[in-house]
């Protein structure tokens, strides 16, 4: 038995269970177990919880940090058994230290007489932020949030409290004496003076910082007085990728083995995103997950909390998108509300990147930008009768193949602005947040009233009861059919000899007939 096989049976029952990780355990066991069915045989659960309401990790359609997923738990308090009080009422007073503990969710199916396991469970964590209750009807509501959620409690750079000794003119590279170096690098870095950016080479004592390179980041040097405030900067010039690590290992209490899959990053790394090398300076104190989203939606990729893989997933968004899975009305659309919306007014028939940052001291203006990319879609915007400009400020962006391949993409996936919202049995609910789909539905139709095939990523994933799930899915910007991708490590062989994926995936030059390969497949689409 397992999770896979009960999810596909008719004669399902579901059962959660809620672990609370608290600090002092009153129950027989040592761990607080609370379920919504029928105890399992032997275990030593609490049959108390009324409902689970999910507000799941949402990845935004255009990139950056997705939405924090939550969860709302909502109990009924009961006597304590052969003694005083009451079982939440114990176990609040015995837990005086909640903010943070630790909330997991084991999902699956089970029927009386079955063997019992968590190992055909599947598991959701989240962290607990506020208990309420019990009230006078002894109803209790427990309230958590995903991993991500402390990502907006982290801040980069941390706060630092430098003030200069004594003054400085505009060529003096020297030890120089703030006060307090505590929060300074002892291997080196930036430090903003007023409005001028200096290197520094590192810290001596507890007092001083030897400054090696003065009128950084496009600033001018310039003179300085005495106590003018001295202050540690971030400052990153790599891939996107080692960035995003960079700022959950070095400035968030996120603990980068359990959540960061390394694989699964290296791989969007050293692949669609590996020509996305950014310049990031941060100035000052800014929320970890706000420069995450920024830097997200520059790159064009997502970044979101997987809920059942127990994982903080990044995916570049782009047209590549393999092994789509195929869904239709009869086979997989539950006969419940579906919706499928369209919203003219988010077709973009123009996207000017603003990249090249000047002067990194100062904020985002069109002055302040040393280029300036403009994407054009004349078809769109003839049929609209109107342009729809977005103008977008790449404050990290120093490549003109990174502001292009933003705005073409930006422009493609708003081409056909529909938003689809189904419902699915569990059965098929292997369908992940990231994931392609080709969706047949008599929603969407051609020219002729058939329904017309559409590729599309699913952006939402929530469970709901009774063993269903609801997805929320978005255009992907690819058409079904055409051949789109990526450029190719210099790993990668001829394309004959190349899997099958590889040749889906990668690029290579077609021959005068435009084909590719021996066996005279159609050739790709540059995006």
């Amino acid at each position: 038995m397992t999770y896979a096989s009960e999810r596909d049976k008719l004669t399902r029952y579901e059962l959660n269970i809620v672990e609370l990780d608290v600090d002092t355990s009153i129950t027989t066991g040592g761990t607080e177990y609370l379920t919504d069915g029928h105890i399992p045989q032997g275990q030593n659960f609490w049959t108390c919880v009324n409902s689970i309401q999910w507000v799941p990790t949402r990845a935004a359609p255009t990139g950056g940090l997705g939405y924090f997923g939550e969860v709302v738990i909502t109990c009924t308090d009961f006597d304590w058994p052969g003694g005083n009080g009451t079982y939440f009422g114990r176990l609040l007073a015995n837990n005086p230290y909640y903010l943070n503990r630790a909330i997991k969710i084991h999902v699956g199916f089970y029927k009386r007489g079955d063997t019992f396991s968590f190992a055909n469970f599947q598991e959701r964590r989240y962290f607990i932020k506020k208990i309420s209750g019990p009230d006078n009807n002894g109803k209790v509501k427990i309230y958590g949030t995903d991993v991500l959620s402390q990502l907006k409690e982290s801040q980069v750079p941390k706060a630092t409290y430098g003030n200069l000794a004594g003054a400085l003119n505009s060529t003096d590279t020297v030890s120089t004496d703030i006060g307090d170096n505590t929060g300074f690098s002892a291997s080196g870095g930036y430090a903003l003076i007023n409005d001028e950016i200096v290197a520094y080479s590192g810290v001596t004592g507890g007092d001083s910082i030897t400054i090696s390179a003065r009128g950084q980041g496009g600033t001018t040097a310039d003179s300085h007085d005495t106590d003018d405030p001295v202050r540690d900067i971030y400052q990153f010039n790599g891939n996107v990728v080692n960035c995003i690590r960079d700022l959950i290992e070095d400035f968030t209490e996120i603990d980068h083995a359990t959540y960061i899959p390394d694989t699964d990053w290296n791989t969007e790394r050293d692949g669609p995103l590996s020509g996305e090398t950014f310049d990031v300076w941060v100035t000052e104190p800014t929320d970890v997950s706000k420069v995450i989203d920024d830097l997200g939606k520059q790159a064009y990729t997502g970044v979101w909390w997987d809920d059942e893989a127990q994982e903080i997933k990044l995916q570049a968004i782009g047209p590549t998108m393999l092994n789509p899975t195929a869904w239709n009305d009869d086979a997989n659309l539950l006969n419940t509300k579906a919706t499928l919306k369209r919203d003219q007014r988010q077709i973009i028939t123009q996207v000017w990147v603003y990249y090249n940052k000047l002067d990194q001291s100062k904020g985002n203006s069109a002055d302040n930008y040393e280029d300036l990319y403009v994407y054009i879609d004349s078809a769109a915007e003839t049929g609209l009768g109107q342009p729809n400009i977005k103008k977008l400020f790449g404050e990290y962006i120093t490549t003109l193949a990174t502001a292009s391949k933003m705005a073409s993409r930006l422009v493609s996936q708003n081409s056909k602005p529909v938003e689809f919202v189904v419902q699915v049995d569990a059965k098929d609910s292997d369908l992940d947040v990231g994931d392609a789909l080709d969706l047949t539905t008599d929603m969407y139709q051609d020219t002729s009233g058939a329904p017309e095939p559409i590729r599309l990523r699913a952006v939402e994933k929530k469970k709901l009861d009774n063993a269903r799930y609801q997805y929320k899915l978005v255009f992907s910007g690819t058409e079904i059919g055409s051949r789109y991708f990526v450029i190719a490590p210099n790993s990668i062989g001829d394309y004959n000899s190349e899997t099958a994926e590889n040749q889906s995936k990668y690029g290579w030059i077609a021959d005068g007939s435009d084909q590719v390969g021996v066996g005279n497949d159609d050739p790709y689409i540059i995006s």
